[in-house]
């Protein structure tokens, strides 16, 4: 029967490795004087006792319920446990195995009445304590949020209230190239090729570069989410503190923020965790014969050697397949001699939006949702009322949120619409921006074909002008 020793490494920083070094000494010291076999050590490090899951405390569990360990040694009993409900968990456990329990602040018998007492009324203090710091904790946090002060730890972009100057141009390049119609996870590959690293020194991922995007601090924007908003189904923008002077400077606009937002949170965005397209057409052009976005594959030709084509995947379908190559060449062709002529600008006008007109009803409206939740919170209307004011304000908020989506759909044809020598600007952007053109100025379909040998016929494309 294996003795084993518990080491819990705080996460909120009251212990460094050095209290987790001193904790192993202690305990090595206390089996010994008590006879107790070399123990085996269980080590959660930067783990809560009352937050997340804790593997080394569930593998102890597991070896305590199959038989392999008898004797338990730990700092404290707080080490073990800060939940009362975890606690009556472990007082079944050891009382049905067993188990010695030795602590170095004194030792605490499970199996009597007294001994499980002094237990349970030390796990409440520590709940009750936990609890207490939590409550300091947020109130610390939320008069910080309203004062604008920044946060103290270190977040992409910024060092205390000083900005780190080649993130934050990385940081701006990276909205201006989403706004332009560039993928997160398309940035992600060029700051992971630059070197850019998270402030872990990781590399990013699509998901983690959405994360630093949606940041209303890169806006000089303070925010806490005093309504759990984010918790509740609403978004970040819902916490923003409109109005706080804040201690640090912006690293884009408002203006620049809140395009990047609607463009993050469009719908008609939500792409999974699909990695950035490698094709031109794919996820983009239509079947003609189902209607659905159509993928690529490799072929064979009667040579043997190996090309890419487009075909249906879809369940059901999975008949229509085309010459990749040749279906890029003669879309693009169709696409930028389009953008070329005179009379595109006309051609792909958008209406005009007064995106700061709209930018003040949505704070106006997010005011009366707030007010509304205020006075829920002081008890002046029931849930019920709260829940018919947002149902009232929500669809102008979408409204208006589409409106904005729309704006700034322009900006990927900058620099294409009316240019002699759009062919060759085309050609010269990236994947992704190329993707997001097409995609913006006309709908492809590839169309079901007769033709035996392979024969590419550009009337088997059907181009549609948005």
């Amino acid at each position: 029967m294996k003795t084993a020793i518990y080491i819990r490494q705080s996460l909120d920083r009251d212990m460094t490795k050095v209290s987790v070094e001193y904790q192993r000494e202690q305990l090595h010291k206390l089996c010994a004087a008590r006879g107790w076999d070399a123990p085996v050590e269980y080590l959660d490090r930067n783990v809560s006792a009352t937050k997340g899951t804790r593997p080394a405390y569930a593998d102890l569990c597991a070896d305590i319920a199959n038989g392999a360990v008898g004797r338990v040694a730990v700092w404290d009993m707080d080490r073990l446990h800060r939940q009362p409900r975890e606690l009556e968990d472990f007082i079944d456990l050891a009382e049905k195995h067993s188990v010695e329990l030795a602590n170095v602040g004194g030792d605490v018998d499970l199996s009597t009445p007294s001994g499980r007492m002094f237990a349970r009324m030390k796990g409440t203090v520590s709940k009750y304590e936990c609890e207490q710091k939590s409550f300091r904790q947020k109130s610390a946090n939320e008069e910080r949020a309203k004062r604008g002060k920044a946060w103290n730890m270190r977040v992409f972009g910024y060092d205390g209230d000083e900005i780190v100057w080649d993130e934050a141009k990385a940081l701006r390049e990276a909205c201006e190239a989403l706004l332009d119609g560039d993928s997160l996870w398309g940035i992600a590959k060029r700051w992971n090729a630059a070197g850019i690293t998270t402030v872990k020194g990781s590399q990013w991922s699509g998901s983690q570069v959405r994360q630093v995007l949606l940041r209303p601090r890169n806006a000089g924007l303070a925010v806490y989410d005093v309504h759990g908003a984010t918790r509740g189904g609403g978004t970040i923008r819902d916490a923003i503190l409109e109005g706080v002077e804040v201690s640090w400077p912006a690293i884009v606009s408002r203006d620049t923020y809140d395009a990047v937002y609607g463009v993050l949170n469009d719908p008609a965005r939500h792409t999974g965790k699909k990695r950035a397209r490698a094709y031109l057409l794919s996820g983009l052009a239509y079947c003609g014969l189902c209607d659905r976005k159509m993928g690529t594959t490799m072929r064979k030709t009667k040579t043997g050697a190996k090309r890419v084509v487009y075909q249906c995947k879809n369940v059901g379908c999975m008949k229509v397949v085309r010459d990749l190559s040749r279906t890029d060449a003669h879309v693009v062709r169709v696409v930028t001699e389009r953008l070329a002529r005179p009379d595109a600008a006309r051609l792909f006008a958008k209406p005009t939006v007064d995106t700061k007109a709209l930018d003040k009803r949505v704070n106006e409206i997010r005011g009366l949702i707030k007010a509304a939740e205020n006075e829920y919170d002081e008890g002046v209307i029931n849930g019920r009322d709260l829940k018919r004011r947002r149902d009232k304000l929500q669809p102008e908020l979408d409204a208006i949120g589409a409106k904005l989506i729309g704006a700034n759909t322009g900006r990927k044809l900058d620099g294409l619409i009316g240019q002699p020598d759009a062919a060759e600007r085309f050609a010269a952007l990236g994947l992704d921006r190329r993707r997001a053109v097409i995609d913006t100025v006309a709908a492809v379909t590839i169309l079901p074909t007769t033709k035996a040998g392979g024969v590419f016929d550009p009337k088997d494309i059907r181009i549609d002008w948005r």
